[in-house]
């Protein structure tokens, strides 16, 4: 090997070397540059001023379908009973529930109301994520005398039969009460599903006649609307159903007139001391009702005001009544010969959509009303609703019809007045039949039954559940 050949070797291997070395830059230089933005720790370049925020809807936790029982919009709390229950439970919403009719149309918390149907789906904290009307519930209006197989848990209408449990719900003015407080003259709308029944609402319900100061008329006869007649008799209590009538009590040459105004579950009262000749003290009560030409009753009795009022001493029932205002009501005491008393009825907020949850274009079947004389049951004042019982064929002297319940409770069988329960019980003659029984408490909810009570030659005993506070 020569000398050339020894000095060019290491020229060309500094050559390679530097060579690498600006290989090696390059690729580093690529790699970092492509690698920003694509790693961990990297942020990317916002696409504007404003910061980027995502959401994330909360789980659902199960969704259900349901009634409501109350709705309180200033806690945005609603109160709903799962379909085969009778527990109430709570939920929250926010504005971000969404609250639909069951066809699409959004709506706020504000329009529903108790006895809706709804499919609801919420959280594990129980908020309200979803709450839809329901789509297959049917709704008969106007329904009546219903035939009611208690033992069976089967309701008959017309020729339909439907099933329900001890789940069902009666929803009577905005209110969920017991069954027993149905009566066979209320007029109901039935809410069911597949043929069996959830929800009993009362239309039109029923309330109380009671006479007072009628020791004249006792034996006499009261004539209630233009076909309904009955025998005064002392301490009777009848059931009517909610409305207004024309009310005549007659006994020999004795008579007393009026308008008698039925509000449901409420005791009108028939005062017949005007037009008896027992001497009666009264205060002369001046009213000054706005608007002025409002109804204004006393103890459901039609009571012209434009002149001072003569109202017998004691406590009354007061009602003022105008289409389009909210009903004043109240109790007025009388002690002394004058009073004066201003009431000022305010204007009724516009009643929202009765159903406004279901579709307005899905059928709903509403039975044919009935021509009977809607005073014909009101001498079986029951909640059985069973066909008309058959008359009391009469009492057994020498076996006992035994009552128990609340303390005080006064009995009436039959609209007449038996006596009052003490010492937990009431020991009657057993009347043989069947029987409308009703149970009355100041300041408790009446209950009514039918009760059937057979010549078998044995003592009949009924214990009733205690009464409870209105």
């Amino acid at each position: 090997m020569n000398k050339e050949t020894n000095y060019k070797l290491p020229i060309f291997a500094g050559i390679g070397v530097v060579l690498l070395i600006i290989i090696f830059s390059i690729v580093k230089v690529l790699t970092s540059d492509d690698s920003k933005g694509k790693g961990p720790a990297s942020s990317p370049a916002p696409s504007s001023g404003v910061a980027q925020t995502t959401i994330t809807p909360e789980p659902s936790e199960e969704t259900f379908d349901a009634i409501i029982t109350e709705v309180n919009t200033d806690d945005s709390v609603i109160v709903l009973c799962r379909l085969g229950s009778k527990d109430f439970e709570e939920y929250t919403y926010s504005g971000a529930t969404a609250m639909t009719t069951n066809y699409g149309r959004a709506i706020t918390a504000s329009v529903l109301k108790p006895g809706d149907f709804v499919t609801v789906s919420r959280t594990a904290q129980n908020r309200i994520i979803t709450l839809t009307g329901m789509k297959n519930v049917d709704v008969y209006k106007g329904v009546k005398n219903l035939v009611n197989e208690r033992d069976i848990r089967r309701i008959s209408i017309g020729d339909a039969i439907y099933r329900y449990d001890d789940s069902l719900l009666v929803l009577n003015d905005g209110y969920f009460v017991s069954p027993d407080t149905l009566c066979k003259t209320d007029v109901l709308s039935v809410y069911s599903i597949d043929g069996f029944i959830y929800m009993l609402k009362v239309t039109t319900g029923h309330g109380y006649l009671r006479l007072a100061n009628d020791s004249a008329f006792t034996g006499g006869t009261l004539f209630i609307g233009t076909a309904h007649t009955v025998q005064i008799t002392e301490d009777m209590l009848l059931t009517l159903q909610e409305g207004t009538y024309p009310i005549t009590a007659e006994n020999g040459s004795l008579k007393g007139t009026g308008t008698l105004l039925v509000s449901r579950d409420k005791t009108a009262v028939f005062d017949l001391a005007p037009f008896s000749p027992e001497p009666v003290e009264y205060c002369n009560v001046t009213f000054t009702v706005d608007p002025g030409f409002a109804n204004l009753y006393v103890d459901g009795i039609l009571t012209p005001y434009t002149n001072p009022v003569p109202i017998s001493y004691g406590e009354h029932y007061i009602e003022a009544v105008l289409s389009g205002y909210v009903t004043y009501e109240g109790l007025l005491y009388t002690s002394k010969p004058s009073a004066s008393v201003a009431i000022s009825l305010s204007a009724a907020p516009v009643p929202a959509d009765e159903d406004i949850l279901y579709d307005p274009d899905s059928p709903t079947a509403v039975p044919e009303p009935e021509e009977d004389d809607p005073f014909a049951d009101i001498p079986d004042n029951t909640t059985d609703d069973s066909p008309t019982p058959t008359p009391v064929s009469g009492t057994s002297d020498d076996l006992s019809l035994i009552i128990h319940c609340t303390e005080g409770t006064a009995v009436y069988i039959n609209d007449v007045y038996k006596g009052t329960i003490s010492g937990g019980s009431l020991i009657l003659d057993k009347p043989l039949g069947t029987i409308s029984l009703r149970l009355t408490l100041e300041g408790y909810i009446t209950r009514n039954y039918t009760v059937s009570l057979d010549d078998d030659g044995e003592d009949a005993e009924f214990t009733f559940p205690a009464m409870v506070k209105e």
